[in-house]
């Protein structure tokens, strides 16, 4: 059916690896179909769904292992369209924290493993560098770029961060 008719509206489900597990047909789809909700992103206060992330080195980030601190998980865009100076605020930031904080930072790119490891491999030693990260875009409804989220300990979202709040996260952790 897909060969002969590539275009047809399909849904994505996607697991906790950011993969599709399931994928459903809309014989006849709303207007909308395919664009992102943002009524389906993550709320505040809400519990953050679950995932595991792979690093550009092949180390795996687990949501559950990671139950009692915080996590910053930072969506941005190709590496060769990212605001540079948005996102050296917040290395700079997430650098000044103190190494006994609790706290795993996370960028996830929609970008290539090298040329994430080209651009921005050296930028932070504090700041775990994912790439092909399409499908946790899609997963949690990713529609603006860059994207920054202060996960609670509790694991519930505790904050979307703009530029303007980066230098408060040090804060916030304490």
């Amino acid at each position: 059916m897909i060969k002969e008719n590539p275009s047809i509206p399909l849904e994505k489900v996607y697991n906790k690896y950011g993969v599709p597990e399931k994928v459903f047909y809309h014989p006849n789809p709303p207007a909308n179909f395919g664009k992102r909700d943002p009524e389906l992103k993550p709320k505040v206060g809400e519990p953050f769904p679950e995932f595991v992330f792979q690093t550009v080195e092949g180390d795996e980030i687990e949501s559950k292992k990671l139950n009692g601190q915080w996590i910053l998980v930072r969506f941005d865009f190709f590496t060769n369209m990212m605001n540079k100076e948005d996102y050296a605020m917040l290395v700079d930031a997430i650098d000044q924290i103190p190494k006994s904080s609790k706290i795993t930072t996370i960028l996830c790119s929609l970008d290539t493993k090298e040329n994430v490891i080209k651009e921005l491999g050296k930028s932070s030693k504090k700041i775990e560098l994912v790439s092909d990260g399409q499908g946790f875009s899609a997963k949690y409804q990713i529609g603006k770029f860059p994207t920054t989220m202060l996960i609670a300990p509790d694991q519930t979202l505790y904050k979307f961060l703009e530029k303007s709040e980066y230098q408060e996260i040090g804060s916030i952790i304490e």
